[in-house]
């Protein structure tokens, strides 16, 4: 089944982290496209942040919302330092140096939320986006497993770690089993992920299936 993967931009881009409120839902993914998923953003703090924190983040994501990144970035590096404490901005900085290509940049201001809030599950699962678009496999699989360890019914989690299984690291019953768990945890584009399920069955059964010249020498 062919899948095409969407760049990190285009799946972490729409999926503005929102201080305090709920975020900007992703769209589903093309009927038979792979494109790693960042789950609906919500507050990562683990306090409800100061008015004054607040005031400053809905500034600097109105910049972001329209277009003017920099600015945006500048404001939000500002808060990591002012509130320490309050995690989002960080996250939305490394939205904003993903999209332009910094990818280092981006994985130090995630590394820096998963320091800060050891239990920052999205920061964990956009780590994990981020090293699988640039190859590094093995660290995006372990960036997943945090994840799960921090919140192990995440559906969207399952659906990210089954593709990196599926189509990077071809272990299928991995892949079937991160599959079946997104299912189960209420995970979106179910019938994406059924059709899926039956390719890696179909795929396992053949590998196990004895083959023709088997049968005949029996």
């Amino acid at each position: 089944m062919k899948r095409c993967i969407e760049a990190l931009a285009g799946a972490i881009g729409i999926a503005l982290i929102l201080g305090g409120c709920a975020g900007v839902p992703s769209a589903p993914p093309p009927s038979d496209a792979a494109a790693d998923r960042v789950p609906e953003a919500q507050s990562p703090a683990p306090a409800t942040p100061s008015s004054a924190a607040q005031t400053h983040f809905d500034a600097a994501l109105d910049l972001m919302r329209r277009g003017l990144d920099e600015e945006a970035a500048t404001a939000f590096f500002a808060m990591t330092r002012a509130y320490p404490d309050f995690t989002a901005p960080l996250l939305n900085l490394a939205i904003i140096r993903a999209q332009a290509g910094r990818t280092e940049e981006a994985e130090n201001a995630l590394l820096q939320a998963l320091e800060r809030d050891p239990d920052n599950v999205l920061a964990a699962d956009m780590l994990g986006v981020l090293y699988r678009e640039a190859g590094r496999f093995d660290e995006a699989r372990e960036a997943y497993e945090q994840a799960l360890v921090i919140d192990p019914s995440r559906a969207d989690t399952h659906y990210n770690l089954g593709i990196l299984y599926d189509l990077y690291l071809q272990e299928p019953r991995k892949a079937l089993a991160h599959y079946e768990l997104n299912r189960h945890y209420g995970g979106e584009d179910n019938a994406v992920v059924e059709r899926w399920l039956a390719d890696l069955r179909q795929r396992l059964a053949a590998e196990h299936a004895p083959s023709a010249q088997e049968g005949e020498t029996r």
